[in-house]
This record gives structure tokens, C-alpha cells and sequence, in this order.
């Protein structure tokens, strides 16, 4: 089967759809929302759109606390006062340093 879509039997010659949102598919899902090796719910920190073939990260200066997210617009901004350095993060990096100004969506 495709990435990203599910084949609901064996030796499918075509798709038998995309693989729901919230949900990622590896290519050898039998379901639209898997929850075994063959894909599953999309993990914190990520969203997956519909016919996703893996979990895509929020970008830096966001997060993501809670899984089975559809897009990107779920993905929460880094609060001011904190700062959030890397893609694919369940909650902020950490503190802004004493003495510096953290603005929400700060990178380092």
C-alpha cells in the first residue's frame, strides 16, 4: 500500500483511501486510523493532515502538549517569558534567561 493511505485487504492493486487526520500511515495499514506498527495517532508535538505518511513537527517557537493533531494551525505558540529552540516539541524548551525579553514564539 502507499504511504499515507491504508489498503483494507491483502494485495490490493489501488488505495483504499487516505489515511484520516490525526493519524499517519506507514504503508501497510489495513485502517484509515491505525494503532499498531503500521502508523498510528500522531504524537505530541506533531500534526499529521489528512494522508499523512509521518507525524509532521510543529515548527520552532511552538509546541504541541496533546496528540492526534490535524494541522498545523494546532500547534500552540511558545509563551512569553519562554522560548521553545527546535521543531517537534511537547512543551517549551525552557525560562528566558534573567534579564532578556522573551516575545510568545521565541527561539532561543
Amino acid at each position: 500500500c502507499t504511504p499515507g493511505f491504508y489498503c483494507a485487504g491483502d494485495f490490493l492493486s489501488n488505495v483504499t483511501g487516505p489515511c484520516d487526520a490525526g493519524y499517519f500511515c506507514n504503508g501497510s495499514s489495513f485502517h484509515p486510523r491505525p494503532s499498531d506498527s503500521t502508523g498510528g495517532e500522531c504524537p505530541v508535538g506533531h500534526y499529521c493532515e489528512i494522508g499523512s505518511d509521518l507525524p509532521t513537527p510543529c515548527p520552532e517557537g511552538f509546541y504541541l502538549n496533546s496528540t492526534g493533531h490535524q494541522s498545523e494551525s494546532d500547534c500552540l505558540e511558545c509563551k512569553s517569558g519562554f522560548y521553545c529552540d527546535k521543531p517537534g516539541l511537547a512543551e517549551p524548551t525552557g525560562l528566558c534567561s534573567p534579564g532578556f525579553y522573551c516575545p510568545p514564539n521565541q527561539v532561543s
